[in-house]
């Protein structure tokens, strides 16, 4: 066929779709693309005619969707005006029931407004099988049984609405892939359910194919619905059977059909309307009051238990993932209350109240026991408890609710004292970081504790560039008199190092006081934390914990804090990390930190970690020196001594002794007694 041929057909084609579609939208973005389609079929270009068929097809979908409720609305008003517009001949043509979509919609409007409900009925439709026979003989009885079923038992005694179609399939055959196709596409925005009986030609043996879509029905598939197959019938349903003169094998054909199909169906509908809405099950109520006849059937109560086990299960894993509702939860056990026995319905209930404060409090419980603990309360929200408590009321655990009041009103007290507390710190946080030597001064004069400590580590640390060890340590015992819990932590560890000795009760006597100053992150605190955790005195921290909290006081300029960081890295690690513990001390000696001055004079005299640098040990000897320190001294007489970077000399080597000794180092007196 010439391509001008194909060109005009597919422009009449075209034509004849949108006019439809405006036809039926009053759509102004369809009239241009109508438009543009009759000026591309003039112009013969098929590809873009193509392409704005398509693309007409796309936003004719996104319209359906969009405006759904208003389209019932206007079905509600002119039913026969719409009809006309909407059934066009494609649908027509592939549709396989007596009711058209249209109709379909209607209805379901009705039932909406009817019945005031928040959702659209579930549509439900039963197809023919792929055995004329059974067709013939045994699905009416089916369908018309399962009609009164839906119609009385959940339209009308539930508030999960259910049309059932009867009759509606137009052939006697099993619907084609095709079929259900159309009817996808045209009932895309109506929960729809369709169940089609099928043989299945290896085994004869019965089995159901389940499908549902639509509007609420497309939340089912964020849930498992398992593979619906009635693998409990013992005899096969095989197209030989003469259900048509032998009465009995009919009866018991319906009797066992019958009360499987009304639970499959009440999976499916109380799965729609619960994981859309939120509704109790209404099935668990049909099968204990008799509604459903399962005398012989015992399995079907057995897996209905499990379908709902199965669900709630599901729905307490998405509650983790992403926010659903706990009431959800409460009324799927609420409504499955009947087929459970009582202690299952209170523990699922425990364990969806445990999932939801999990949730909350990011802490795991393992009993309502333990969450009712009060040092499990006193570390939670007082706005989480609120909710927690309203929670528990709202699953029936009374006695639990009033007593996390009662504690929620003590633990009110205690964290507005806590609070208090860590806010009378501040101003003592201030004081610990000043350098200010006329300020602290003017504090100590009024026994103020915390300046006191504060001057002795300007003096013990030549923060302020002027290293005086027995001022010092005068500033410190009277701080200690005056009860500073950081002077007292520092004279036990002090004592600790010098005879592992020290008073464990006076220490623990000063944690409370520490731990307050460390929630202020004051940098003294965080590091005689560290240290009584490192040396094993009082454990605060874990050993992870103590390098990544030095890490952070790293910033704070802390001649200390370097210093002590370098000797728990040798400590934990040995020599593994070199470089970090140089850099550290370092930096804690170009503060003036004499301590931290001699340990790099040592380790560069005898080459730990770094190799040996005599030019290195004199200078770090040298600092440490100047600022009065009788053991560099006494390490400077001995490197003249043994001729170590400096010339051998006995008499200067002698001078410092001297000095060292008349600073009270005793090693110094030792080399000049010898």
């Amino acid at each position: 066929m010439p391509i001008g041929a194909i060109t005009m057909i597919l422009a009449n084609v075209g034509l004849q779709i949108y006019n439809n579609w405006c036809g039926s939208r009053q759509n102004k973005q369809l009239q241009q693309k109508r438009e543009e389609f009759e000026r591309t079929a003039r112009e013969r270009n098929t590809q873009r005619m193509w392409q704005l068929m398509r693309e007409g097809q796309e936003l004719t979908r996104q319209l359906e969707e969009e405006k759904h409720q208003q389209r019932l609305e206007e079905l509600k008003n002119d039913i026969g005006s719409l009809l006309q517009k909407l059934t066009y001949a494609a649908t027509i043509n592939n549709w396989p029931l007596n009711v058209l979509p249209i109709v379909m919609k209607n209805q379901a409007l009705g039932n909406l407004l009817a019945n005031q409900e928040e959702s659209i009925a579930l549509h439900c439709i039963f197809t023919p099988s792929n055995s004329l026979e059974f067709n013939r003989t045994v699905f009416p009885r089916i369908e018309e049984a399962l009609e009164a079923y839906c119609n009385q038992h959940w339209s009308v005694m539930s508030d999960h609405p259910i049309l059932f179609y009867s009759g509606a399939w137009k052939s006697q055959q099993s619907p084609t892939e095709v079929q259900i196709d159309s009817m996808r596409t045209a009932l895309s925005n109506l929960p729809t359910l369709l169940i089609t009986p099928f043989f299945r030609p290896n085994d004869g043996k019965l089995v159901f194919h389940v499908r549902i879509w639509g509007v609420g029905a497309s939340s089912c598939d964020e849930f498992s619905i398992p593979e619906i197959e009635p693998t409990d019938f013992q005899r096969n349903y095989k197209t030989g059977d003469d259900y048509v003169n032998d009465t009995e094998l009919m009866d018991e054909l319906i009797e066992d059909l019958v009360p499987y199909l009304q639970c499959l169906i009440g999976y499916m509908a109380d799965t729609y309307f619960w994981s859309s809405l939120g509704k109790a099950p209404h099935l668990p109520l049909l099968l204990t009051n008799g509604t459903i006849n399962t005398d012989g059937m015992k399995y079907l109560v057995d897996d209905t238990r499990e379908y709902y086990d199965n669900l709630l299960e599901e729905g307490q894993k998405k509650s983790k993932e992403q926010p659903f509702a706990e009431n959800h939860l409460q009324n799927l056990i609420a409504g499955c209350s009947c087929i459970w026995d009582e202690e299952t319905v209170n523990k699922k209930n425990v364990e969806i109240v445990l999932n939801a404060v999990c949730s909350l409090t990011r802490k795991q419980y393992d009993s309502l026991r333990e969450l009712t603990q009060r040092e499990s309360l006193n570390t939670i929200d007082i706005n989480v408890l609120n909710i927690i408590i309203d929670l528990l009321r709202r699953f029936g655990f009374v006695k639990e609710a009033e007593w996390i009041e009662v504690e929620k009103s003590e633990s009110v007290t205690v964290k507005a004292r806590e609070e208090e507390k860590k806010s009378n710190y501040t101003q003592e946080c201030q004081t610990l970081e000043s350098t200010d030597i006329i300020y602290l001064k003017e504090l100590a004069n009024l026994n103020d504790a915390y300046a006191l400590f504060r001057l002795g580590e300007l003096y013990e640390y030549s923060i302020v560039g002027e290293y005086d060890l027995n001022k010092a340590k005068v500033y410190y015992e009277k701080s200690i008199k005056g009860n500073c819990c950081l002077a007292i932590i520092k004279n036990e560890i002090d004592r600790y190092k010098k005879d592992k000795h020290y008073n464990k009760e006076q220490i623990e006597e000063q944690i409370e006081e520490l731990q307050l100053l460390f929630s202020n992150n004051n940098c003294q605190s965080i590091l005689y934390s560290v240290e009584l955790s490192h040396l094993g005195i009082y454990d605060l921290l874990e050993k992870d914990e103590l390098l990544a909290i030095l890490d952070i006081v790293e910033d704070s300029n802390h001649p200390y804090a370097y210093y002590l960081g370098a000797n728990i890295i040798i400590d934990c690690y040995g020599n593994k990390y070199p470089s970090k513990i140089i850099d550290l001390l370092k930096k804690s000696a170009n503060l003036g930190y004499v301590s931290a001055q001699l340990l790099l004079a040592d380790i560069y005299k005898e080459g730990t970690f770094v190799s040996k640098s005599s030019e290195k040990c004199i200078k770090y000897n040298k600092l440490a020196a100047a600022q009065g320190s009788a053991e560099a001294f006494t390490n400077l007489g001995i490197c003249i001594l043994e001729g170590f970077g400096m010339k051998k000399s006995k008499e200067k080597a002698i001078e410092m002794f001297e000095m060292a000794a008349e600073l009270g180092d005793k090693d110094a007196q030792l080399f000049l007694n010898r």
